[in-house]
């Protein structure tokens, strides 16, 4: 090969050398933005992960939950109510024994009023005579 050829071979080379250096370059630059845009990936993945709050059910599902729950607790709420009923019943009734008996004190507390006015008047009546 002669010199004037080896050197355009040269710089055939050269410049495929440098093409391709810019191109790593170009490729580094590309990796490097790849890798940042792709960084927040797991936060991102549990950030927008979609989470079932509720379940639909069927509606003859539900109207048998329902029905269960109803018999499960009913008794005990009859109970319960029950034993309420019972309370304000005994409750009225201690009110109106409380009633009958402040009734009872007001008028024994008249009455020895009464009793002690009427000794005082006998009392300034026998003083007079």
């Amino acid at each position: 090969m002669s010199t004037t050829q080896m050197t355009a071979t040269q710089s055939s080379y050269s410049d495929c050398v440098s093409s391709l250096r810019t191109s790593l370059s170009f490729l580094g630059n590309s990796v490097d933005t790849l890798g940042q845009g792709v960084a927040d990936f797991p936060r991102l993945t549990t950030v927008l992960k979609t989470v079932r709050h509720y379940e639909l059910i069927p509606q003859p599902a539900l109207a048998a939950a329902e029905a269960s729950l109803r018999d499960e607790i009913g008794p005990a709420i009859a109970a319960l109510l029950e034993r309420v009923d019972n309370e304000n019943a005994r409750i009225e009734r201690r009110v109106e024994g409380l009633k009958a008996r402040a009734d009872l004190q007001a008028g024994r507390l008249r009455q020895e009023e009464r009793s002690a006015g009427d000794a005082n008047s006998r009392y300034n009546n026998s003083r007079e005579t």
